[in-house]
C-alpha cells in the first residue's frame, strides 16, 4: 500500500499541531517501508506558495529512518521572528488546500498503480482557495482512496466532505480513532 500524508502546518492549527503529529507517529509506526511493502510519502502545506514534500515514497527502507525524518519534521507558521520593538511574535499563515492538493498530485504520480493507495488530508478544513477541483482529480485516480481527517476542535466538516464527496470519509473527533486503527490494520495485512 502506498499512503500519501498532506498535512496541514498553517497558523489556524498551530495549537493541535503536535497533536497531528502524535496521531501521525502511531500510524508511522506501523511502516515497514519497501519497494515490495509499504511507502509513505508526506507533503506539508500553508500558504499558496508554501507547499513541501518532507519525502517521497522511495524514501526509506527501513522504519528507524522513516521515524528519524518524521521527528525533524517542523511547523511551518510556528517559527517566530522578531518585530521592530525586538519582541518576538508569531508567523501567522493562511491555509491554501487546492495548491496543497495540486502538490500532492505530483507526489501521487509516483504512486506504484498496481497497489492501493491512500491519500489522508490532515487539515482543519478551513481554506482561502477552492480545493474542490484538485480533490475531485484525485478522488478520480484509479486504485486511490482519499479520506480527510481533523484533530482540531473546530473543523469546517462540511467542506473536508465536500472534498471527499463522502461524509462517511471525513474523520473528525472520536471517529479519528476508528481511522487509526482502519489504517493500521491495513498496514498489518501485508
Amino acid at each position: 500500500m502506498d499512503i500519501l500524508f498532506v498535512v496541514d502546518s498553517s497558523g489556524s492549527v498551530q495549537r493541535v499541531y503536535e497533536e497531528q503529529k502524535t496521531y501521525l507517529n502511531e500510524i508511522l509506526s506501523e511502516i515497514e517501508p519497501g519497494e515490495q511493502r509499504h511507502r509513505v510519502a508526506l507533503v506539508q502545506f500553508s500558504g499558496s506558495n508554501h507547499q513541501k514534500t518532507e519525502w517521497s515514497y522511495d524514501a526509506f527502507d527501513d522504519n528507524s529512518a522513516l521515524m528519524h525524518a518524521f521527528q525533524s519534521v517542523r511547523h511551518f507558521t510556528g517559527i517566530s521572528k522578531s518585530n521592530i520593538k525586538n519582541q518576538t511574535q508569531l508567523c501567522s499563515g493562511t491555509t491554501y488546500i487546492g495548491a496543497a492538493l495540486q502538490s500532492a498530485r505530483a507526489v501521487l504520480d509516483t504512486r506504484r498503480r498496481n497497489v492501493p493507495s491512500i491519500v489522508v488530508l490532515l487539515s482543519d478544513g478551513f481554506s482561502q482557495d477552492d480545493a474542490t477541483e484538485q480533490a475531485k482529480v484525485i478522488r478520480n485516480l484509479p486504485n486511490v482512496e482519499f479520506i480527510a481527517l481533523s484533530v482540531s476542535e473546530f473543523s469546517n466538516s462540511q467542506y473536508l466532505s465536500e472534498l471527499t464527496d463522502d461524509p462517511s470519509r471525513v474523520y473528525i473527533g472520536e471517529k479519528k480513532e476508528t481511522l487509526r486503527q482502519k489504517l493500521v490494520n491495513k498496514l498489518r495485512c501485508k
